[in-house]
């Protein structure tokens, strides 16, 4: 015997919506339990995951800063405001 959540990987209501008593199904034996003398089935294993469509978006690349500049660019920020404020000073 097959669990309903084991069938597809879609929800299905009713098991008699996708199988007759008799069909002859292919499914992976997921766990056996030698203490209770029971085995778990599943076609949905079986079954290859679906690829979903690329969408253009998909397709965009992030272009991501090396942390390296960033932080020289930061240091450079600190000197130009180190040397205005000196110049106030004086």
């Amino acid at each position: 015997m097959i669990h309903i959540s084991q069938i597809a990987n879609k929800h299905i209501d009713t098991v008699s919506s996708v199988l007759k008593v008799g069909d002859q199904v292919d499914v992976k034996v997921t766990e056996i339990d030698f203490e209770n003398k029971k085995i778990s089935l599943s076609m949905k294993a079986l079954i290859e995951p679906e690829i979903p469509e690329e969408k253009p978006e998909d397709n965009i690349e992030t272009v991501e800063k090396d942390s390296d500049e960033t932080s020289v660019e930061a240091e450079d920020d600190k000197e130009k405001q180190s040397d205005e404020e000196v110049s106030f000073e004086e």
